[in-house]
């Protein structure tokens, strides 16, 4: 991909973000408590510590960091889609908890001094783009003190769980079934770029202990365990529809997206409650 084409496919995953915003705060971020409270057992975050994290979306990690760390600490959380922030943003106001701030920043290129963390963490909150990869993890140690700790979850292979195949696969179903035939030339260059990022993503270096190496870690560990999450079906369509298929959903004519929205949901509602497969990485930035 050009750098042109990144930058158009980097808008557009911030506009995804941006639209699911409300679904994933009222509906993720509580479903999530105990994959979060895991990552952060892992990262060993205690009170006192500086802690960033990456990809914070609305702040389902920042704000239990906060807890953690006390008054006497400091949690930064980052993320790319403003909307995200916005609502981050207003449930800190609420929350009394004055150790905590947001900042809008791409998770590749954090702007924070050398050292200025004892921590860093992210749930599900990798790199915006599969290129960026190596180059953030390389940032996520520079901004860490010696020996401080690193953790990131992410969605684990299922392997002999065939339930996220499935949904994959059914909720795919219904989507062919209703997807445009005639694009627009806006509705083609999304695809086009969908397209390119995919290529992209398979070329990326793959998330394991060894990345963590190159990237400049040490003592890095791999495990996946494996979690139970209940999302009503209709939240469970909004991230199905907006990460990737956004454009796809908004060129169905107002009467086709109510019949694929209204058909999706029934295909889906088996899957309310789900088993989450997470894989999660932990690392020390050398002393």
């Amino acid at each position: 991909m050009r750098h042109a084409e990144k930058e158009a496919y980097k808008r557009l995953l911030v506009e995804w973000n941006d639209r699911v915003a409300h679904v994933w705060d009222r509906y993720y971020v509580p479903a999530m408590f105990p994959i979060r409270d895991r990552l952060l057992d892992l990262a060993e975050v205690k009170s006192g510590d500086r802690v960033l994290d990456v990809g914070t979306g609305t702040g389902g990690a920042a704000f239990a960091a906060a807890r953690r760390v006390g008054k006497t600490g400091r949690v930064v959380g980052v993320d790319s889609s403003p909307k995200m922030l916005k609502k981050a943003r207003e449930n800190a106001a609420k929350s009394g908890l004055s150790a905590l701030e947001f900042r809008l920043m791409d998770s590749a290129s954090v702007e924070f001094a050398q050292g200025s963390f004892d921590a860093v963490v992210s749930c599900f909150g990798q790199p915006e783009t599969p290129w960026d990869v190596l180059t953030a993890l390389v940032e996520w140690r520079r901004v860490l003190v010696p020996g401080g700790r690193f953790c990131h979850c992410t969605e684990a292979d299922s392997g002999d769980d065939p339930s996220s195949e499935k949904f994959e696969r059914v909720f795919e179903k219904v989507f062919e079934k209703y997807k445009v035939r005639s694009p627009g030339p806006e509705l083609s260059e999304t695809r086009r770029l969908r397209s390119l990022a995919s290529k992209e993503a398979k070329k990326a270096p793959v998330w394991d202990a060894h990345l963590l190496e190159v990237a400049g870690f040490t003592a890095a560990r791999h495990s996946t365990e494996t979690f139970e999450a209940s999302i009503p079906a209709r939240a469970w369509l909004e991230p199905s529809v907006m990460w990737g298929r956004l454009d796809e959903y908004l060129a169905m004519s107002p009467h086709i997206r109510e019949k694929f929205r209204r058909e999706a949901i029934r295909a889906i509602r088996p899957f309310e409650t789900t088993k989450v497969h997470v894989a999660f990485f932990s690392a020390l930035r050398p002393n």
